[in-house]
């Protein structure tokens, strides 16, 4: 499964011409894999290493059939462990660990904690922590502008900086640009703003 979800109590109620509106003080999802996610005649695709080990949704309100009315806010936790299959940073990381010594797991956080807000059919991204690469030589944080985010269908456009604690901080300029869809999301490596190229 993609996941187990547990709802402890839920409101959902309409006044005479109003319409429905829903509430729910607590949402728990526990070992989500947004890559079972499968959306309607779609297929599974390939095991991703990404599990949402905990997510906990908050004071979760709105009107039933309207998104961009919903407010909630809330935390995950995540790993991102097991063996991996190659993905967009093998090609020219493999390269430059040839030629320059860089490690693509300095890229690749294996864990973190990140805080959340759902507000006008967003949920954006207020703190990423404790997020670290394999023996936590790089330490990721969120870039805040732009805002990252993602909106209810999935779609993703987060920035993410690091700091490495390694002798060659040559990845320390460029941020991790995070686009796509929650199912397949893509990664590349930006140019930071201030050296005036991105």
């Amino acid at each position: 499964s993609a996941g187990m979800l547990k709802v402890d109590d839920m409101l959902i109620k309409k006044k005479e011409e109003s319409p429905f509106a829903i509430s729910i003080p607590n949402l728990t999802i526990v070992d989500l894999r947004p890559s079972f996610l499968i959306r309607p005649g779609g297929k599974v695709g390939p095991i991703e290493p990404l599990v949402v080990r905990e997510l906990q949704l908050k004071d979760f309100r709105g009107l039933l059939e309207d998104g961009k009315t919903w407010r909630a806010h809330g935390s995950l936790y995540f790993i991102n462990t097991y063996k991996r299959k190659e993905t967009v940073f093998d090609l020219p990381a493999n390269l430059l660990s040839r030629i320059a010594g860089l490690d693509l797991e300095l890229l690749i956080p294996v864990t973190g904690d990140l805080t959340f807000e759902l507000e006008n059919g967003y949920f954006n991204l207020l703190d990423l922590s404790h997020a670290y690469s394999e023996g936590q030589r790089s330490e990721f944080f969120l870039e805040m502008d732009p805002q990252p985010r993602m909106d209810l269908d999935g779609n993703l456009r987060i920035f993410i900086k690091m700091k490495q604690f390694v002798l060659l901080k040559f990845t320390e300029s460029f941020l991790i640009s995070i686009d796509g869809v929650l199912d397949a999301p893509e990664f590349h490596l930006k140019k930071k703003k201030f050296l005036g190229i991105f």
